[in-house]
């Protein structure tokens, strides 16, 4: 009998949790239908903005505390389209920022016509780079033969036993030299071309560095002002959260430096905007953002 009504009273403990927990599972249940409606809206309202790629919307309810989306995209979370990097001779020695060029920083749409024409550039500017080592070093054999026939001259000239020899050899040193002074001459001019077709690599690397970080500012600009704009004209979907709860929007690696962008909106702002208290503009200054 203790036992059967030990197991009666857990049975009634165990209903009770149940039903209590009914209110949360239901809240659960919607949430999770509006989070997927709202991360389609928001894939589709950032892909009809230029130069925004949605690769990813992760989406999650916070139980008191409201909703978060978790945004990946080319574009505006530095994802631009990878840089292949530019390899030289073994035995150049540059330093990286020279000549190779980080993917997660040179990152850009392959549709971009910049990005085709600097790629382009670098790597023409690259190949020169090669061409010219290889120059050098055949110079620079061709100096080592020419240099080891003088020194054998040199060593015939001293044991030469007539002065007719002598000047013989002494005038075959005089064309050595005159050929080692050539090549000597174009070796420079060669490192020359070299340390210019570097320094074009570094100038283009930098310009790319410049127009990337003002692209993603300006898509990160754009993409904060579709998100507000999307709260106003959807945010009535938003049934299940109540106006003292948030909708927050986390921007994966928006800096370019692995930092995440965020925006944190209070649903009572939100509402202002569905029904026309306030624009977009006024909601997205509204919201608390920064970087994590």
């Amino acid at each position: 009998m203790k036992t059967k009504a030990s197991l009666l009273i857990s049975l009634a403990l165990l209903s009770g949790h149940v039903v209590a927990n009914t209110p949360a599972n239901n809240m659960v249940a919607k949430s999770q239908k509006e989070i997927t409606i709202m991360n389609n809206i928001l894939k589709a309202s950032l892909n009809a903005e230029p130069g925004i790629k949605v690769r990813q919307i992760n989406g999650a309810y916070l139980a008191d505390q409201g909703y978060v989306f978790t945004i990946s995209a080319s574009g505006l979370s530095g994802g631009f389209g990878s840089w292949k990097r530019f390899f030289l001779e073994p035995d150049i020695e540059f330093h990286d920022e020279d000549v190779m060029i980080r993917a997660e920083e040179m990152r850009i749409e392959a549709a971009n016509e910049a990005y085709h024409v600097a790629m382009e550039a670098l790597r023409e500017s690259s190949e020169k780079i090669r061409e010219f080592a290889q120059q050098e070093r055949e110079i620079e054999f061709q100096l080592r033969e020419v240099e080891r026939a003088r020194r054998d001259l040199d060593l015939e000239r001293r044991h030469a036993l007539k002065d007719k020899e002598e000047k013989s050899v002494k005038k075959e040193i005089e064309k050595l030299e005159a050929k080692i002074a050539k090549l000597e001459k174009e070796k420079e001019q060669v490192r020359d071309k070299r340390d210019d077709a570097r320094d074009k690599i570094k100038s283009t690397t930098k310009e790319k560095h410049k127009k990337v970080a003002e692209t993603r500012k300006q898509n990160i600009r754009v993409a904060s002002q579709t998100l507000a704009q999307t709260l106003c004209d959807y945010g009535a979907g938003l049934k299940s959260l109540s106006k003292n709860h948030y909708v927050n929007f986390i921007i994966d690696n928006a800096t370019g430096n692995k930092e995440d962008l965020v925006f944190v909106y209070s649903k009572a702002k939100i509402n202002q905007c569905v029904v026309g208290d306030i624009d977009a503009e006024k909601l997205l200054a509204s919201a608390q953002s920064y970087t994590f």
